[in-house]
């Protein structure tokens, strides 16, 4: 989720979450298993490395716990 940065009550946050987590239930996604980020990239993009550092690693270790590290030969065509 994106802007979390411009929300003053976490529990909006977290209705925010829900809602989108519903929302791809509809669709037919795995709502549940689906890792949610919240960040803001505006501030991403204002601060230096260092101190964003973290946010980065948590959006970074998000996208590695759910989209498997593919097997197999790298020089395959897809």
């Amino acid at each position: 989720m994106n802007k979390v940065d411009m929300v003053d009550d976490a529990e909006i946050l977290d209705l925010v979450e829900l809602e989108v987590r519903e929302l791809l239930k509809k669709y037919q996604f795995p709502g549940d298993a689906v890792p949610v980020v919240r960040g803001s990239a505006l501030q991403a993009n204002e601060k230096p490395r260092t101190r964003r550092r973290g946010a980065d690693l948590e959006a970074d270790g998000g996208v590695d716990s759910y989209i498997p590290t593919r097997r197999g030969r790298w020089t395959s065509r897809f």
